[in-house]
């Protein structure tokens, strides 16, 4: 875990799981690398281990110095509610009481703001308040989204991933490489997280583009079977993979099924050389079921996967980004979206209206329209005036450091049309008689 230093008076060892009802797919929400089952029994054996006198002896024998004030305490984190259980009734210590408090409010406050968040993604989610009730919902068939979303895969440091939203989308790891002599924890990282974190991609992706095929079909009519698996109705064969309403919200998929990105922080010899080793975890990449990314120092390259030689591609940007958008400065009244489209507008329609006049006249008053000439000639000023004022306001738009320019560019000439229905119901109201 890279956890070798620099301990805390009190380290918390987490697992997470789901708390559910009447959910025959609650293994799903589950931790998967602890076989579907929630994983606060292996994050509580594990502070016990590490609590234990000749375990702590042992480390330090291994240049792993843990204090004597350090506690380890194992808790398990509730997916579905966004709450964190604490269980220090395992090693009990008067002396951390203050450190527990402090932990408990912190987690009760990462919680809530973790439950505003997810609502914004939920079906009948309103506001965080809402999240709790579906953990006791019978009817409830979306408590929670899982991991549905899943695209990345990071081992780096922490260092790398600060200030950067990656919108609960990514299996995060903390991995220093340079304090892994030998390798032997990144070996661990690319033959066991890794590989389950492709099972849980591979499934999300099957279940979202072939649904009838690697789905479980629709929650809403399922039969439990032997408890072994599930039937839609009272037939048919038994359905592997994830419900409908895991991938789906009812209008559109809530997992883009992509391919998993693996990205690690570490020196690429190191990288070839396990995959030299593994050749099961080489098929995941030269198949193409997933991709590598070598972060290797200020150097970044792709894994191109052949059957015969490992090959690298160096990935070369033309330009230098900032990994955290900047923010945009308070803008003036007249630099504001709503004001600059509807100012944008008025030229575009101001070069052609007089030509609209005689063009709506000789369509619904039988008038007789013979300048073409004159009449592409218009169209080719007003080609360029809403080419121009896009260009200018754009420009200005810019300078003031907000580079949300995009469809701000394409509306500021396009209101052109809004003017020109305005006008033709003005001249529908003036001069037609219907």
């Amino acid at each position: 875990m890279s956890l070798t230093g620099e301990f805390a008076p009190l380290v918390l060892m987490v697992g997470h799981g789901a708390n559910v009802v009447n959910n025959p797919h609650a293994s799903g929400l589950h931790c998967g690398a602890c076989g579907g089952y929630s994983g606060e029994v292996n994050a509580r054996l594990l502070a016990s281990l590490l609590n234990d006198p000749e375990v702590r002896t042992g480390l330090a024998a291994a240049g792993i110095m843990v204090p004597a004030q350090t506690l380890f305490l194992g808790a398990l984190h509730d997916t579905t509610a966004d709450d964190v259980l604490i269980y220090a009734e395992d090693h009990p210590s008067p002396a951390h009481a203050e450190a527990l408090s402090q932990t408990r409010t912190w987690l009760k406050s990462a919680g809530l703001i973790a439950r505003s968040e997810r609502a914004l993604r939920l079906p009948r989610a309103a506001t965080g308040d809402d999240i709790p009730k579906r953990t006791r919902d019978w009817a409830e068939v979306r408590p929670e989204w899982a991991l549905a979303g899943c695209k990345a895969f990071i081992a780096a440091p922490r260092a790398r991933k600060g200030g950067i939203s990656l919108n609960g989308r990514a299996f995060l790891h903390d991995y220093a490489w340079r304090q892994d002599e030998g390798f032997g924890v990144l070996e661990l990282i690319m033959t066991a997280p890794v590989v389950v974190a492709s099972w849980i991609s591979l499934q999300y992706y099957g279940s979202s583009v072939d649904p009838e095929v690697w789905g479980g079909g629709n929650k809403l009519i399922h039969n439990v079977v032997g408890g072994i698996g599930v039937v839609e109705g009272n037939g048919g064969t038994l359905r592997a993979g994830l419900p409908w309403q895991s991938v789906h919200d009812g209008d559109k998929l809530v997992h883009e099924p992509l391919r998993l990105t693996v990205c690690i922080e570490a020196p690429l010899q190191a990288m070839t050389d396990i995959l030299v080793r593994h050749d099961n975890v080489r098929a995941l990449f030269d198949n193409r079921w997933l991709h590598l990314i070598a972060l290797d120092c200020y150097l970044m390259a792709r894994n191109e996967g052949a059957r015969v030689l490992l090959i690298w591609q160096v990935l070369e940007y033309p330009t230098k980004t900032n990994l955290i958008p900047r923010s945009v400065p308070a803008r003036p009244w007249y630099m504001t979206p709503v004001f600059c489209v509807l100012v944008g507008g008025v030229l575009p329609f101001g070069a052609v209206f007089i030509e609209l006049f005689f063009i709506l006249s000789s369509i619904w008053l039988h008038q007789f329209y013979y300048v073409f000439g004159f009449l592409l000639l218009v169209f080719l000023i007003l080609i360029v005036t809403c080419a121009e004022i896009s260009i200018v306001m754009c420009y200005f738009q810019l300078c003031a450091e907000d580079y949300h320019w995009w469809w701000r560019s394409f509306l500021t000439s396009g209101s052109s049309a809004g003017y020109m229905f305005a006008y033709s119901v003005f001249y529908f109201y003036t001069k037609l008689e219907i």
